[in-house]
């Protein structure tokens, strides 16, 4: 059997398959939930919500019997076709699933916290997906979560954080990986090890429960705001290709050893100007080893075969929309378009009243000195610093940033 130009369209995100004899990669399906199982989680909560009234309970299904009651969590779409569905939490109506205090949830040392999340705010404070505490009296913590833009993911005690923050947070579905593996806090967002931080302890056993969407005792308040599901909780590190594995299985419900590439990254349209630069970017998600071929305009690009492509001394010419075909031993996988937009630096002169904003692309307080027409600044524009008497000058000028 021969597949054509596969186009699978989700959440705003492409995945472009292309392959031959896809019958020869003899990869059997595998649901998510059973990849899971299959690693041993002590906890694992689907958070595949049913009940409109936000109320019902919340099935461990490791088989270790920490069902929990939902409060207020409401049915949502999930991330990926083989995970339809989910679970929303919202700050407002004091979301949680609030796990029992059961022994078996009590631990210390190795951990893994997985999650799929998509947050409504990426900005949000200290939003727990899974956490075990704030405890003021004791001083310590267990979470995953987002913070300010990151993601955070390790312990805290006696004042010293051993949280792994990296990665950005944006408000895509994305598959979030905590371990301590006896040497280091690890953090992947899509795989990716975006963060790490040594530590000899790892998760801290202390009486306080575990809450998904928010914390408990005094941390009891920390909401997250956004959606969640597939919640897993391990007394041993998951290892890099397992995190592969599950990504992989959510994605395209087949296990990673016969899966095509995944990309979790596209590459991204730009803009710049003559005699700039610019860096298109791709990650892809796979169990074997990935070559990578840049192409403009549908034409290969020689020796362009690393995960970046970096385009400097811009010509108009380079304009155009560029892409990347990602292989492994089992195909290749397109990735979406990105277009480079490449314009002429104009000449200009400020034309702003005293107090107005140089700013990039927004504010019309320039002489477009070639037509004499209002225009905005641009980044790469040459300014002309005119400071003959009568003319409006930048000591006025709330230039953002910009030096004078």
């Amino acid at each position: 059997m021969k597949i054509h130009s596969v186009i699978h369209r989700r959440y705003g995100r492409f995945l472009v398959v292309t392959c031959s004899m896809f019958a020869a990669v003899g990869s059997a399906s595998a649901s998510y939930q059973s990849t899971v199982q299959a690693d041993n989680p002590i906890a694992y909560f689907a958070l595949d919500a049913q009940d409109p009234s936000g109320a019902g309970t919340a099935s461990d299904l490791s088989g270790n019997g920490n069902n929990a009651p939902y409060i207020n969590v409401f049915p949502i779409t999930g991330p990926t076709p083989y995970i339809a569905n989910a679970g929303q939490f919202d700050p407002s109506s004091a979301s949680s699933v609030n796990l029992p205090n059961a022994g078996i949830l009590n631990f210390s040392g190795n951990i893994t916290m997985e999650a799929w999340v998509q947050p409504v705010a990426p900005a949000q404070s200290l939003g727990n997906i899974i956490a075990k505490g704030y405890d003021a009296a004791a001083n310590l913590e267990n979470a995953l979560r987002v913070n300010q833009n990151q993601y955070q993911g390790g312990s805290y005690s006696n004042g010293v954080s051993k949280m792994a923050n990296g990665g950005v947070v944006t408000t895509n579905w994305t598959h979030v990986v905590a371990t301590f593996d006896g040497t280091n806090w690890n953090t992947y967002v899509n795989t990716k090890l975006v963060a790490q931080v040594a530590d000899t302890t790892g998760a801290i056993n202390f009486s306080d429960s575990w809450a998904i969407g928010n914390g408990t005792i005094d941390g009891n308040g920390r909401y997250f705001n956004g959606s969640i599901c597939q919640v897993a909780l391990y007394t041993n590190a998951l290892t890099p290709a397992q995190i592969v594995n599950h990504y992989v299985v959510a994605e395209l419900n087949t296990s990673s050893a016969g899966a095509l590439p995944v990309i979790a990254e596209q590459p991204q349209s730009q803009a710049s100007f003559v005699g700039g630069a610019v860096t298109f970017s791709v990650f892809a998600v796979s169990a074997s080893q990935t070559t990578n071929l840049w192409f403009k305009d549908g034409n290969p690009l020689v020796n362009q075969t690393n995960s970046t492509l970096v385009l400097s001394n811009l010509l108009l010419g380079a304009a155009g929309n560029y892409s990347v075909v990602i292989g492994n031993v089992n195909g290749t996988t397109n990735s979406s378009v990105a277009a480079l937009t490449v314009t002429t630096p104009a000449n200009l002169q400020w034309s702003g009243a005293a107090g107005a904003t140089w700013d990039t692309g927004a504010t019309a307080s320039w002489l477009n000195l070639s037509t004499s027409g209002t225009t905005v600044f641009n980044a790469g524009d040459a300014v002309l610093f005119d400071d003959t008497p009568g003319v409006p000058h930048l000591h006025h000028l709330q230039r953002s940033g910009y030096a004078e």
